[in-house]
């Protein structure tokens, strides 16, 4: 049999913030919610701050009955693509918790972004993380605009970008959208 592997794609870095909002904002919320939400955007910004570039992959492995929890960066996994995820949720971690950890961690991002993924026209995707220097790919992808760059600046500046969470939501794409206090149409 094959040993087991522990993959964390950075996709899934969004359920830090999911569960973060959840925590504050569903009428009986769990208790663990918020905990789990910190652990998983920790692991997330570890995923980040292990690789030479500090930079995220894509995914990384995690051996987890190793002395120390080690994260190890597999050739398929080791690219960027500068997504969104984890700063999406240091973005609700910091609105929540007011902790200035996620502005300090969103920073440290940031600063990878400008040190190893800035091109002459905008930014790269990176083919290896753990590469010096790395080697950019000729691609950048539409969220990292829409959403990567969106959260980095709500958070930075302050955490709320003048949004209003008790008047409205943020979608995925970092959009924020009215909440209708109306009444819903019925069909007759």
């Amino acid at each position: 049999l094959a040993k087991p592997r522990h993959i964390m794609g950075h996709l899934a870095c969004f359920v830090g913030g999911l569960l973060t909002y959840a925590a504050h904002e569903v009428a009986d919320p769990e208790p663990w919610w918020l905990e789990l939400g910190e652990e998983v955007t920790s692991t997330c910004f570890e995923m980040s701050y292990r690789s030479k570039t500090g930079l995220a992959p894509e995914g990384v492995y995690m051996e987890l009955k190793a002395e120390e929890d080690e994260m190890k960066y597999p050739p398929m996994l080791a690219h960027s693509q500068l997504r969104p995820e984890a700063l999406e949720s240091m973005y609700y971690l910091y609105r929540y918790t007011g902790q200035n950890k996620y502005q300090a961690w969103t920073a440290q991002l940031f600063e990878a972004f400008e040190n190893h993924a800035k091109a002459p026209f905008g930014y790269a995707a990176v083919a290896d993380v753990n590469e010096l220097p790395p080697r950019q790919q000729d691609e950048q992808e539409t969220f990292f605009a829409a959403e990567t760059l969106k959260y980095a600046y709500l958070t930075l500046g302050g955490g709320d970008g003048g949004v209003d969470m008790a008047r409205y939501v943020v979608n995925t794409e970092a959009h924020p959208l009215g909440i209708y206090e109306g009444e819903l149409p019925t069909s007759e």
